[in-house]
Parts: structure tokens; sequence; C-alpha cells
């Protein structure tokens, strides 16, 4: 492509909440801060406070004998250093032990005073309040971290309405199941993310049967007969946190990188599964653990980096890639993991490659690990592109240029996180107003982004919230994109205050002329929301609608007792499960004066090799009646068919080029034979086009 510029899922379900990502489905943290996992100070025993209240048809010395036993599964665990201590029963600010119910939960949990709270849900008021799902049994996580990637203060909620002997409700379980699931939290306490080693399996491995629960793990997501006790994948993962001597000095490695279909970079989000290689069934599965490509990669070498620890030696494993499962995220940034851009595939050796031949996706290879204390190094796995290196060809002929004066904007566009249906509100009751925020982060293509409205749903399931209720527009900019609002900057609005003018549908709040110039955003987020400026009257404020089928990480609530927006926001996840709130940015790209757009179609073959990715060339008009100078300025796009550039200087004409693997097609044909660049990105290997 050529183009020129003359001029200038019904079930049981465990939670974990914490500040950002809700969980994950192969070991790992629950989060991770800096590209490390989040951990507790182990100098000492990590003490839990429980609750002064009961919990279903238990009493409060049940309850917190069975919270106790819940902490001691993971005691019990020998390779690791961290261990746990009942400490005493939870107060409030005044010091005073209390029963924590809806009415005090949020004060009792924002306390900084030492103590990390183990709630006991009763009647269930506290998870509704939080609009939690009405299949979860608990949720836990952390609260405060000193921001050096050490947990500070943990929690856990428990909900007694499905051991209260009331089956009237539709909520009842087991005591088998729930003392599972107090197990389960227990480890979101300590610090793990959800687990999905065999649990997603529908059909058998081999010659062997599909698995079942006693195969599942105590940290998969949902709920089973046999989570109280632990399993392989849980003990490696509580170990690998906390790794003791013995851990560390006695057990073996195994690290190595995922790569993309391009075969350069690293593909974060993936799971990767490893099992002993064997025709024992039991072992297959009992034996088995799974972590992400991408997690914990400053620990382990990068982007789609992995490492497994805790390897008994010697033995031989094989290794499958596989697409996360169950609608769960992953620690990185509060993100969602990733689609594969490829099928999932085995290991397989020195075939590993982005093409089959020589890889075979289904073709499996083994790991032997010999050696305790050592670790089998660049063990790199590649996923397939759909062809060979034969099919790569040249691009459309359909290369545009746009030439921006810096005053005109591009066509109006939304940015939208919500699925267009929203499934609950959410705030507090009685004095507490509140406030929410949702982060917009333009994409590359979007930027300079010109906010010119905020689009917000108003629901009319709080009979308070009616038309003419007075709310307060909120702007925050942060130009790091450092994904928290306390380091963003607050745009003083020149109408901030506005009102509900209609209900359950889709409202617009325009921005003054001058507001918009303030919020031309050319790197980062932008944070848009609004307070409940009415919310400190007698009356529930149940004013922010949210969607719970999309990917959480980018809401934020605060909570003020004036009629003042509160200057801290905390994300949602800390008092209710996973939502979006249902805000849009609505806005336009304003590039800067001289930048330059370009975008194209698809490769002449992208129905046969889709995922390629494309390089940008930049030459001098005068060198087409010669040698052309052409040499690339973008070596990917990230898949993107637009890219704008920073304003250039002469006359310039450009070439894209589609990009597969260590593959590049052609730069097109000149007057006679095709384009020889510079320089190139990759070894220049085109194809026919079909």
């Amino acid at each position: 492509m050529k183009a020129a510029r003359g001029s200038p899922r019904s079930t049981l379900l465990l939670a974990a909440m914490a500040l950002a990502a809700s969980s994950t489905l192969a070991w790992n943290p629950i989060r991770q801060e800096a590209s490390a996992a989040l951990r507790w100070d182990v100098s000492s025993a990590v003490v839990w406070n429980p609750d002064g209240g009961v919990l279903g048809s238990w009493s409060n010395a049940t309850a917190v004998t069975e919270m106790d036993t819940g902490f001691g599964v993971w005691d019990a665990v020998g390779q690791t250093t961290i261990n746990y201590a009942q400490g005493a029963q939870i107060v409030d600010g005044a010091m005073t032990p209390v029963d924590v119910t809806a009415a005090n939960y949020a004060a009792v949990i924002a306390l900084d005073n030492g103590q990390n709270p183990v709630v006991f849900d009763n009647d269930r008021q506290i998870f509704d309040m939080l609009g939690t799902p009405g299949a979860v049994l608990g949720f836990a996580g952390f609260l405060r971290t000193d921001g050096a990637g050490t947990i500070t203060k943990g929690y856990a909620v428990m909900e007694g309405d499905w051991i209260d002997g009331d089956a009237g409700d539709g909520r009842e379980t087991t005591l088998t199941i729930f003392r599972g699931a107090i197990v389960h939290e227990i480890g979101h306490f300590g610090g793990l993310g959800h687990s999905e080693v065999n649990g997603h399996l529908s059909v058998g491995l081999g010659a062997c049967p599909p698995p079942t629960a006693v195969n599942f793990e105590t940290m998969n997501p949902f709920g089973h007969d046999d989570a109280a006790s632990l399993h392989h994948d849980d003990r490696i993962g509580i170990s690998s946190l906390y790794p003791s001597a013995s851990f560390i000095n006695n057990r073996a490695r195994i690290q190595g990188t995922l790569f993309g279909i391009d075969g350069v970079t690293g593909f974060d989000g993936a799971n990767m599964i490893l099992r002993v290689d064997t025709a024992n069934c039991t072992s297959l599965y009992n034996n088995a653990q799974a972590t992400q490509s991408g997690v914990n990669s400053g620990e382990d070498g990068g982007p789609g980096s992995y490492l497994f620890r805790g390897l008994t030696v010697p033995n031989t494993h094989t290794l499958e890639v596989a697409a996360v499962q169950g609608g769960g995220s992953y620690p990185i940034g509060g993100a969602s993991p990733p689609s594969l851009p490829a099928p999932g595939e085995f290991y397989n050796g020195a075939n590993e490659s982005t093409f089959d031949p020589p890889d075979d996706p289904a073709e499996v290879g083994t790991l032997s690990v010999t050696t305790a204390g050592t670790t089998v190094s660049n063990v790199d796995v590649f996923l397939n592109a759909a062809d060979g290196p034969a099919q790569l060809g040249d691009g459309a002929d359909q290369l545009t240029v746009e030439d921006f004066d810096g005053q005109t904007p591009g066509p109006q566009q939304a940015l939208i996180q919500d699925d267009d249906d929203f499934d609950t509100v959410f705030g507090f009751g009685g004095a507490t107003a509140t406030a929410w925020l949702s982060r917009f982060t333009p994409a590359a293509g979007q930027l300079p982004f010109r906010v010119d409205a905020v689009r917000v749903l108003w629901s009319n399931l709080d009979p308070s919230i009616v038309v003419g209720r007075s709310v307060e527009l909120l702007v925050y900019v942060d130009a790091a994109g450092t994904g928290d609002p306390g380091n963003a900057t607050h745009v003083a609005l020149t109408t901030p205050n506005r009102t509900i003018t209609a209900l359950n549908t889709f409202v617009d709040y325009a921005l003054a002329a001058n507001d918009q110039d303030d919020l031309i955003v050319a790197s980062g987020d932008v944070y848009l929301g609004f307070f409940d400026r009415e919310g400190t009257a007698p009356s529930n404020d149940s004013i922010a609608t949210a969607d719970l089928d999309t990917a959480g990480g980018t809401s934020w609530v605060g909570f003020s007792n004036s009629t003042t927006a509160p200057s801290t926001f905390q994300p949602v996840t800390d008092f209710a499960s996973d939502q979006t709130w249902m805000i849009r940015a609505i806005g336009a790209n304003l590039p800067v004066a001289g930048s330059i757009r370009l975008s194209w179609g698809d490769p002449c073959n992208a129905q046969n090799v889709p995922g390629q990715d494309f390089a940008v060339y930049q030459g001098n008009i005068s060198s087409l009646s010669g040698v052309q100078d052409h040499a690339p300025i973008l070596c990917g796009t990230g898949f993107a068919k637009t890219v704008t550039l920073a304003p250039v200087d002469g006359n310039k004409f450009w070439l894209i080029a589609p990009l597969l693997s260590v593959l590049e097609g052609s730069q097109g044909a000149g007057t006679s034979s095709p384009r020889a660049p510079v320089s190139t990105c990759r070894t220049v290997q085109p194809g026919a086009c079909p």
C-alpha cells in the first residue's frame, strides 16, 4: 500500500475481592503491583480478627472456631513461611467490639487500625447492600498495601444465609461445601487468586475419564464437595507466594515465555498447565498445576513469561497452553485476559514455531527436571499462526492520508465499557453520600481525544432516584495512565452542578467549550463520574447503575458525609462484586496541527491469514524517481489499521506492509520491480495473493 502527501455461566460462586483485579484462573496472586505478586509480611503471624455476630445456624463461638479451622488448613502446608493467628474481635472507630452489619460495614472495614476483619453476614444484608450476586457464598481479599507490594489490611466476608436451615429463600447449601468456601476465601485472604487446572475440563484427558470434584482445586471459583482439603495447585500456590527454604532448595522450576503469533511479542493472559507425563489418571489430574503467562512478569522475565515452582525431581512433564475460561479476570492492572489469537497447543520441544509444520499444535513434547534447586530455563512456546509463511502476501491498495489543522475533530465516538444493559444499582444509605468514577483510556489511534460530553444511565430501581435530583459532574485526568484516580488531577468544570433529567435511558451532559479545551487527552486516562449531592438525606442513595456482565477493574467509589464531593476513591471491589458503571465518554479524536493520519484496509490474504500486524514505512517523495529511501518508522501498529503520526516536515510518502511471525510482506512494486527499502522490520518473504 502506498500513499503520498504533497505538503505539509446456576452454581455456587466463591469470590475474590481486592483493590483491583478480582481473580485469576490458574494459581496466581490475587493481584500484582509493579509486576510482582502482593504478599503479607510473614516476619510474624498474620492476625485475623473475627466478627462478634452469629453466622447462619452457627453461634459466634462456633463460627469463630470454624474460621480458625479453615486458617489451620493453610497453616498445615509444610513448604511455606506464612502462618495465621486469631486476634481480638473486630472493633469500631471507638475501639468497641462490634457485630458487623450492613449499617456499620463500610465504616468498620475502612478503619486503618491494624485489624484484618473476618465478617459474618448473618442475614445477607451486607451482600445485598453491595449488590453481590445471589450465588456467592463469600468473598475476601485485601484492602490496603504499603505501596511497595506488601498487604497491610485484608478481609473476608462469609454469608450465613446459606447455612441457616431455611431453604425457602432458595439459598441453602451443605456444611461440607460451606466449610470448603471458608478455606477458599482464606486462600484469597492470604493473597491467592482463583485456579482452574481441572475444574474446567468437560472431557477426560487421553484414556482417562473426566475429572470429578475430588480433582478440583480448592481455589477453583465454583464451590464443590472437596474444597475443604487443599489440592496440589493450592499448595504450590501458597508455597510459591511464601516459599520456605526447603521449597526452594529441594524442588525444581521450569521457566520460559509464551510468544504470540508474531513470534516476537510475549503474550500475557494464557493458562499454562503443567502435568506429570503419566498414564495414571489420578496423578495426571492431582499433580497438575497452572499459572498464567505474564503474571509476576517482573519476577519471571517480562511479558509472556511464566514460572512453575515446586517440581519434585526427577520427573517428566507436559506443558499445555489454553485459553482462560470461566469469566474470571487476571491480576495485571485490573484488566481481563485476552482471547488467544490462535488455538491452544502443547509445547513440543525443538519443533516449537509459529507455523505448522514444523510445529503441530496437537503434538505433545515432554520436559524433564532432574536436579533439585535448579531451573530449566528458556522453555519458550509459540502460538501458531493459521497458515504457513507462503501465505504472507502484500497489502491492499486502500491507504488514505488525512492532514489535520489542529482545530478540526474527527467523527464523534464513544468510549464504552458496559454491555448496554444495566443489572443493579449501588449506594449506601443513611448519611453517606456516594460518588463514583469510571476510568477511560483512549486507544492510541484515538489520541489526542477531546471529551465533549459525559453519558450516564440513571435507574428508578431505587424510588428515591427521581427526575430533578441534584448531582455533581466529576472529571479527573491522569496523563501518566497509572490506573489510580488518586494520581489524577481534578478538572474544575464551568458547570459541575447538574440534575437527573430522565430515567432508564442514557442522558448526555455536554461540557462547556472551555472545559472541552481542558479535556484534550493526549495520553493516559480520563476519569468521569458523578457525586450524589442529595445522598446525605435520610434515605437510600442507590443511585449508581452498574453492569455485572462485562470485565471490571475500571470503576471506583468514594464517600462523603457532606455535600462536598470526596477527594479519595477506592475500587468498587472493596465493597461489592466487580461492577462496571453505566457511564460513557463522548468525544472525538483531535490531532494536533500538521498531524497525519494513515488508514488502510485488510491485506489481500486476510481471510486466510488472520491476525497480521503492520509495518509503516516513510520516505521522501523526491526519491521516487531514483533510489527510493523509504524505511520503517513503525514495526507494528498493535494490529490496528490506522495510525496518527506527529507532524512531518517536507514531502513524504508512506507504505504499509503486513507482518506475521518473523516475516514481512512486500512494500509493493515500484515502476517495474518490488521496492527495496533502506531497511526492514522482519525478513521479507511475500507470497502470491489469493
